[in-house]
């Protein structure tokens, strides 16, 4: 006599152990796959209302959401760090932390003239400006906010802040009267100087960095009323420096992609080729209207989805936020406040399930020692691969031109630690490997 409940229950027997072969010959490995989670936008309000203060909010790109969440009761903003769960911001005369999942406010202390901030390990650098006249750098403890020291030495007004093999280097371009521009050198362990270099009148208006073939890519930014800039190379083994003349009025660094710098050129976005050290484009985005006051409040550039995030505004009756391919194209807005001067890409891993068979790459050598690069090999056609930290930032993206199962993967740049490569494939398929520095 035929029992439906008995076959139902044999079909299903039968499935689990056709599941359980499938899962043997075809693992599911679970891996992470870093994604842009939202946009940290904080603006200053209108400069000439003294009750117009500045506000923290959140845009998200996915679900087009934008919430307001945090208030500062100071009258400008200067810079938004987001690292894991946590989001710094400097306003006029304050610090404070916020909670990047709750919004709920961590913590606040008065700092007087904070400009840019950087976290290595558990210390968080803040560069000083006026009105402050000395330690043009503070370090705080980045859980709780503790005061830790400054460095007196350093001689100016500092602003951009970048880590590099063990160093802290800062730009310190001095007050709006100096002529000259310097280059701090730090330990990155414990803050302490180590010397300062001076880049001299070519170095005037120094603002930020990037790495780029072990150079360091200083951003000098034009005086005002001045129709060129400079762009310096720094090599942080030999200290040998070499200045490009840019016949173009250039603003702050936006982030280097490929062998392309892309920054503020003639109050627009450009870029900048690192290789034969020329302008490529001098209007990837054009002047929003500074002949009517209007400027670019902040750029960031989202490196996975090759998406700019800009905000403009006349910085006393309008702001907005704008999206933008890497060709320029407008492909979306989000909503903006006036003065919108600090924007943070919040980035975070997503964890998936993916099918990696015998598509799992080899790394070698792994950990690396010293070697400047590492080989990948894999079974099927790679097409890039994506470089994280295990505390979830992201180094880059290797797009693999020939599209073969083999790569020599560049490492040197990377600081010694634990990382997650993730391999993507041709097919669509994607594999992680742990790897060592």
């Amino acid at each position: 006599m035929f029992n439906l409940k008995t076959f139902i229950m044999r079909f299903l027997h039968i499935l689990t152990r056709k599941a359980a072969l499938l899962m043997l010959l075809f693992p599911l490995q679970l891996f992470s796959q870093l994604q842009l989670h939202q946009l940290i936008v904080a603006s200053g309000g209108v400069f000439s209302n003294p009750n117009d203060f500045v506000s923290v909010a959140a845009y998200q790109p996915g679900q087009q959401a934008y919430q307001s969440f945090g208030q500062i009761r100071t009258q400008a903003v200067q810079y938004a760090l987001v690292e894991g769960s946590s989001l710094y911001v400097a306003a006029t005369d304050s610090l404070v932390k916020f909670n990047s999942d709750t919004y709920q406010r961590e913590g606040a202390i008065a700092v007087s003239g904070p400009r840019m901030l950087l976290i290595h390990g558990d210390l968080l650098f803040v560069s000083i400006q006026y009105p402050e006249t000395s330690n043009f750098v503070r370090i705080y403890n980045k859980h709780t906010l503790q005061f830790l020291k400054s460095v007196p030495e350093i001689s100016g007004e500092a602003a951009g802040m970048h880590y590099h093999n063990g160093k802290i280097y800062v730009a310190v371009p001095g007050n709006w009267m100096s002529t000259v521009g310097k280059l701090a050198i730090l330990d990155a362990s414990n803050g302490d100087f180590i010397e300062e270099v001076d880049f001299g009148n070519s170095g005037m208006g120094i603002f930020n960095f990037f790495v780029y073939d072990n150079q360091l890519v200083t951003v000098n930014k034009s005086a005002w009323g001045v129709s060129s800039g400079i762009i310096s190379f720094f090599d942080t083994q030999t200290k040998q420096i070499s200045h490009i003349n840019i016949p173009h009025y250039i603003g702050k660094g936006i982030e280097v992609y490929g062998d392309l710098l892309y920054l503020l050129v003639n109050n627009g976005i450009g870029s900048f080729n690192l290789i034969t050290r020329q302008i490529v484009d001098t209007a990837i985005v054009p002047d929003p209207g500074s002949a009517n006051f209007i400027y670019f409040a902040d750029v960031v550039f989202d490196k996975l989805a090759q998406n700019f995030y800009a905000t403009i505004s006349d910085f006393f009756s309008l702001g907005n936020g704008l999206i933008y391919a890497l060709d320029g194209q407008a492909t979306g807005t989000f909503q903006a406040g006036i003065s919108a001067e600090a924007l943070a890409l919040d980035y975070r891993n997503v964890s998936s399930l993916a099918h990696v068979g015998a598509k799992r790459p080899l790394l070698y050598p792994n950990p690396a020692g010293s070697h400047p690069v590492v080989n990948v090999l894999a079974d099927n056609p790679i097409k890039s691969i994506v470089i994280n930290g295990i505390d979830g930032r992201f180094y880059g993206t290797v797009v693999n031109q020939q599209l073969s199962s083999d790569m020599a993967l560049e490492v040197s740049y990377l600081p010694k630690g634990s990382y997650l490569i993730q391999v993507n494939y041709t097919d669509g398929s994607a594999a992680v490997v742990r790897f060592i520095k």
